[in-house]
């Protein structure tokens, strides 16, 4: 049985080529087994990128150091000869903090904490950044920049939905204007989005929509965590445990009820689409 497209075989369909990096082992999450089901051409981890700065412990970043894997990214941009699709899973801010290297090492607390990693992280992003924008490629490339979650989910729990809000950045200087999204938007979103920014022409699965199109009014975003799924529109949104309501923020029985009843609709066709691997249909299965 064939699987799904994937990201990395949309980009080869597409003419671009590919490359996954993440900055943790490469069996780490089994990512190395992730990239190449999804079609990447290349794949790197932490044993490909060895210690290009002074640090006090080059072993001691149990998920790699984000300065190293940025430099192996450029390095890997610049030796395409085509358009390219890249993705960059960093690492160093996830705990336990290592020790920095100068002139990060001055720790207010005693010990690396959280801002004091960021720091570290948002310089090795700067620095690649910088470099990126030197080369011939930067001019045609948009950055999608986010995360995974939010730092409530290191012991300290917001409100739901609170503590799924997380950044979400694409940049592209002469081709996407500046300014400030307020549209409700999810990772979901992500995928069709990057699919008309590339241009792609292919036929691709997504519950999202794109983040530029469409009024905002009709917008969702789903959650997950463990059997717990939510669905946030934009004035409202309801948390189930299974098919059990356990929150929401709508004023009524029924306008509650209703969000859950679209909620578990999406759930139980994804489900069973993916079950029964039909979420790609046979004609955009690749070879």
């Amino acid at each position: 049985m064939k699987s799904g497209l994937g990201l990395g075989r949309l980009a080869r369909q597409n003419g671009f080529d590919s490359v996954f990096i993440q900055t943790s082992k490469r069996r780490s999450f089994y990512m190395d087994a992730i990239a190449k089901a999804l079609g990447f051409r290349q794949y790197y981890g932490k044993e490909d990128m060895p210690p290009l700065l002074a640090y006090p412990d080059p072993d001691g970043a149990a998920f790699g150091w984000d300065y190293e894997g940025f430099m192996k990214l450029g390095q890997c941009l610049n030796a395409f000869a085509s358009p390219f699709l890249a993705v960059f899973f960093s690492g160093t801010t996830h705990l336990p903090f290592p020790e920095l290297p100068p002139p990060f090492d001055n720790y207010p607390s005693g010990a690396p904490a959280f801002a004091d990693m960021l720091k570290y992280a948002d310089y090795s992003l700067g620095v690649f950044m910088e470099q990126a924008a030197t080369q011939p490629w930067f001019k045609d490339t948009v950055f999608i920049i986010t995360a995974d979650h939010d730092f409530s989910a290191q012991g300290n729990p917001k409100a739901y939905p609170d503590d799924y809000r997380v950044p979400l950045l694409i940049y592209s200087p002469g081709n996407i204007a500046p300014g400030l999204h307020k549209s409700l938007t999810s990772h979901l979103d992500i995928l069709p989005t990057l699919i008309e920014l590339a241009g792609w022409r292919c036929r691709a699965a997504a519950i999202g929509r794109n983040v530029f199109a469409g009024p905002a009014a009709e917008r969702l975003a789903f959650t997950a965590d463990k059997d717990l799924t939510g669905l946030l529109s934009a004035d409202a949104w309801v948390r189930l445990s299974g098919d059990k309501i356990i929150g929401a923020s709508a004023a009524s029985d029924e306008e509650r009820a209703a969000l859950a009843g679209k909620l578990l609709a999406y759930v139980h066709v994804v489900n069973r689409l993916v079950n029964e691997n039909r979420w790609n249909p046979p004609e955009n299965i690749a070879p």
